[in-house]
């Protein structure tokens, strides 16, 4: 299952994302994701530093403003929440076969990727009544995974699932310049990206 939700607070977005998954532990580390990360010079393993200056806006390697606009409430981005069926949970956390989570993770990456290319910005420079969008087909996406749910009672729940925080920037290669992303089609699309991920799912644990 695909879940979206808007992150609309640096301040709760790195209170949360950074005490889930780094001050508290993870249980596998997150990796960086997109075009647009890898202009950034990230790889590897997403750390707590590069992840909140990029909540605030910030170049998560100089520190630099990375975007014109720094509005007091602008949206921080989306948290693109992936789901594994509970049967998958369930046999991963029985067998222990890390092919299982390999292939899981590879359905996340190749998701993401077809996502990618529906990102966009808007454009409005040499017009001011100008308001269109544009592909930019560029995201930065840090991978934050689990394999377990909320504890109840004290005893956490087998649920291998992935947030995918996609941040509000994007490369815009005509202009050259970093600007706010356009979600817009990514949102629309959430059934046919859910079943795209489904389906390599599928694919990939019927090959191993």
């Amino acid at each position: 299952m695909l879940r979206i939700r808007v992150l609309d607070s640096a301040e709760q977005a790195k209170a949360y994302y950074i005490k889930a998954y780094y001050t508290e532990g993870q249980e596998l580390p997150g990796l960086w994701m997109g075009q647009g990360a890898k202009r950034l010079g990230l790889s590897g393993h997403v750390g707590n530093e590069a992840f909140a200056r990029l909540c605030d806006n910030l170049h998560p390697l100089t520190g630099e403003q990375l975007t014109p606009r720094m509005m007091k409430n602008r949206r921080v981005g989306y948290d693109f929440n992936f789901n594994a069926p509970k049967s998958f949970s369930l046999a991963y956390f029985y067998l222990r076969d890390e092919r299982m989570m390999q292939v899981y993770r590879q359905a996340v990456q190749m998701t993401v990727e077809a996502m990618e290319e529906r990102i966009g910005t808007r454009v409005r420079v040499g017009d001011r009544n100008r308001d269109e969008n544009r592909f930019t087909q560029n995201l930065i996406g840090a991978e934050l995974i689990h394999l377990t749910g909320r504890p109840v009672d004290g005893i956490p729940d087998p649920h291998v699932h992935s947030h995918i925080v996609v941040f509000n920037a994007t490369w815009d290669d005509v202009e050259r310049k970093w600007k706010a992303a356009q979600f817009g089609d990514t949102k629309k699309m959430a059934d046919r990206f859910q079943a795209i991920f489904l389906s390599h799912l599928a694919t990939g644990l019927a090959e191993i």
